[in-house]
C-alpha cells in the first residue's frame, strides 16, 4: 500500500479492479444474486414447513418443532463438511453447482404435497374421516359419514357435530371418541409409499444441498477484495443484503402462495428461484475470474465420486431428520462437548495472542449459537402463534398469512443495508488515512519536543 502527497493512503485494489459495479468488484453481483435466490428458496421453504406439517399432515405441535429442530440442526451442520470439501478438492464452483441442484431436487420434492394425513375418528364401533375443507381463515373441518358430509368442531370438552341428525349426536364429549392420523400414500406402481417419506427426503436433499453452497458463496465474497481493501467490510453487508432481500421476497411471495392458493405453489416457487439462482451463477463465472475454481484441477472421475458422495449423504441425513427426539436428547450433550473439547484444544496448542484470539473467538461463537437458536423460533413457535393468536390484519380488507409475518427483520435489515455498507467504508478509509498521518508525524512531534532537528530524508 502507497502513501500519497496528503498523507493519506493508496487502498489496496481488487484484483478486478477494472471491472466494478457500485465501486465494488463485478463478481459482487453474480454472488450477491446467487445468494439471494438461494435464501429466497431457504426462507421460502421455512415460513411454510411447521404450518405445512401441522394442517397438511397433521403432526401434533411436538412432532412438526421437533422436525423442524432436527431440520436446522443439519442446516447449520453440515456447511462445515461442505466446506472442508470445496477449500481441498472441488472449489467453490462445483460445490456450489452441487449444492444448488440438490436444493433444486429438494424443493420440486416437497412440492408433491399429495393429500397429507387424513384424521380418523372412533365413535361407538364406528371410523368417520375427518377432512379440512378451505384455507387460513377459511380452512373448516367436516367429518364424512357414507356419502354425506358434516361441519365439525372440537374444544377441550368435545365435539360438536353440525346436521347430522339421527346418525350422530350433536355433541360428544372428549371421552367418547378417538382421534388418530391415517398417513396418505403415493402409489409408484406396485410400491405404495407414505408422502412422510417423500416430506423427508426432500428436507434430506435440502439439508445436503445447503451443505455444499452455503459457506462456499461467503467465501468466495472474501476472496474478491485484496488484503486490508477497505470495501471488503462494505462488500460483505451488501452480500449479506442479498440474504435479506431474497428472505423479505420468500416469505411474502411463497407464504401468500403456500397458504392462499396450495402448499405446492409456495414449495414450488421456492425451487424455482433456486434455479434462477444456479442458472445466474454458472452465467456469471466470468466474473469471479477463476476464484471459485478447485485449488488444483480435478478429474472427471474425481468429480463424479463426489456427485456419488453427495448422493449417498442424502441416506444419513434422511435418517437422521426422521429421529427427533434422538436429536433432541443428543444435541443438548454434543453441542457443549464440542464447546468444551474446541476449548481444551486451543488452551494447549495455542500460546500468546493467538491463544487470546481463539479465545475471543470461541466466545463471540457461544453468543451466536445462542441468537441463532433464539431467531430460529421464527421458523418454528412463532409461526405458529401468529397462525393461531395474532390479528393479522394490516389494514381493513388486507390480511397477511400467517407465514408472512417472518418478512419483517429481513425487510429492516435490506432497507439499512446500503446506509451501513457507506458507513463502514467512509469509517474505514479515515481509519487508514488517521493510523497513515499518525505514522508519518508522529516520530517528527516527538523528536521537535525533545528539542532535536528534525531532519528531512
Amino acid at each position: 500500500m502507497s502513501v500519497t502527497d496528503t498523507g493519506a493512503p493508496t487502498p489496496p485494489q481488487s484484483p478486478d479492479a477494472g471491472a466494478q459495479f457500485m465501486g465494488h468488484p463485478r463478481g459482487l453481483v453474480t454472488l450477491f444474486f446467487t445468494e439471494m435466490w438461494e435464501r429466497f428458496s431457504f426462507y421460502g421453504m421455512r415460513a411454510l414447513l411447521v404450518i405445512y406439517l401441522t394442517q397438511h399432515f397433521l403432526f401434533s405441535d411436538n412432532k412438526a418443532q421437533g422436525l423442524y429442530g432436527a431440520y436446522a440442526a443439519l442446516v447449520y451442520l453440515i456447511p462445515v463438511i461442505g466446506g472442508v470439501i470445496a477449500d481441498r478438492f472441488l472449489g467453490a464452483r462445483k460445490a456450489v453447482t452441487i449444492g444448488a441442484l440438490f436444493l433444486v431436487l429438494g424443493h420440486f420434492g416437497m412440492a408433491f404435497e399429495g393429500r397429507g394425513s387424513v384424521q380418523e375418528l372412533t365413535y361407538n364401533g364406528g371410523v368417520y374421516d375427518v377432512v379440512a375443507d378451505g384455507r387460513g381463515d377459511d380452512r373448516k373441518l367436516n367429518l364424512i359419514t357414507g356419502d354425506a358430509e358434516f361441519p365439525v368442531t372440537f374444544s377441550a370438552e368435545g365435539m360438536t357435530v353440525t346436521g347430522a341428525g339421527e346418525r350422530l349426536p350433536a355433541f360428544i364429549p372428549s371421552a367418547g371418541y378417538k382421534l388418530s392420523v391415517r398417513p396418505d400414500v403415493a402409489q409408484i406402481g406396485p410400491i405404495s409409499v407414505p408422502f412422510e417419506q417423500i416430506l423427508y427426503l426432500s428436507l434430506a436433499f435440502i439439508i445436503v444441498g445447503v451443505g455444499f453452497l452455503k459457506a462456499n458463496i461467503s467465501t468466495t465474497v472474501g476472496s474478491l477484495y485484496a488484503p486490508g481493501d477497505p470495501r471488503r467490510d462494505g462488500g460483505f453487508t451488501i452480500f449479506y443484503m442479498g440474504i435479506n432481500l431474497g428472505a423479505f421476497l420468500a416469505t411474502l411471495a411463497c407464504g401468500y402462495l403456500g397458504q392462499t392458493y396450495g402448499w405446492k405453489y409456495g414449495f414450488g416457487l421456492a425451487g424455482v428461484g433456486m434455479l434462477f439462482g444456479l442458472i445466474q451463477y454458472l452465467m456469471g463465472q466470468k466474473h469471479l475470474h477463476g476464484k471459485a475454481d478447485p485449488p488444483k484441477p480435478i478429474g472427471a472421475m474425481t468429480e463424479g465420486l463426489f456427485w456419488i458422495g453427495g448422493l449417498l449423504a442424502v441416506i444419513p441425513a434422511w435418517m437422521l431428520v426422521q429421529q427427533t427426539v434422538m436429536m433432541e436428547h443428543a444435541l443438548p450433550i454434543l453441542v457443549p462437548a464440542l464447546f468444551i473439547g474446541v476449548f481444551a484444544y486451543v488452551v494447549i496448542a495455542f500460546k500468546g495472542v493467538e491463544r487470546g484470539k481463539m479465545i475471543a473467538a470461541l466466545a463471540m461463537i457461544m453468543f451466536s449459537v445462542i441468537f441463532w437458536m433464539l431467531f430460529e423460533q421464527a421458523g418454528s413457535s412463532l409461526s405458529l402463534f401468529a397462525e393461531r393468536s395474532t390479528d393479522l390484519t394490516v389494514v381493513p380488507g388486507v390480511v397477511m398469512t400467517a407465514a408472512q409475518t417472518q418478512s419483517f427483520n429481513a425487510g429492516f435489515i435490506v432497507l439499512l443495508a446500503i446506509p451501513f455498507s457507506r458507513e463502514e467504508e467512509a469509517r474505514a478509509v479515515h481509519a487508514r488515512e488517521v493510523r497513515a498521518r499518525a505514522a508519518a508525524g508522529g516520530p517528527r512531534l516527538l523528536r521537535a519536543r525533545r528539542g532535536r532537528a528534525v531532519r528531512r530524508p
